[in-house]
């Protein structure tokens, strides 16, 4: 999950960001991509994406890295928090 804050002026355009994202995620095999806006906080937005495993999602980022590359700099580049945004990572555990 990678969280941004984004000025709620430029809501279109980062929302045209994330469809392209949303695009080379699936196209590169990726299980499932969601973007969730927060209703309490204006601007804030998360980026969710699932893999199918630890080992799918590092060889799906080291194929992805060059091509990715110029939309990750334009997404990030909309990020206006004072640090980088949050990325999270969480491997599923099978319940008994």
């Amino acid at each position: 999950m990678i969280e941004f804050e984004i000025d709620p002026a430029r809501t279109d355009e980062f929302l045209e960001i994330m469809r392209e994202s949303r695009r080379i995620w699936l196209a590169h095999g990726l299980h499932a991509w969601s973007l969730f806006s927060d209703v309490s906080r204006a601007g804030r937005h998360v980026e969710h994406m699932v893999d199918e495993s630890w080992a799918s999602y590092l060889r799906r980022n080291e194929r992805i890295a060059v091509s990715y590359l110029p939309l990750r700099e334009r997404k990030m580049g909309m990020h206006i928090g004072p640090d980088a945004p949050t990325v999270t990572r969480y491997v599923g555990r099978p319940v008994p």
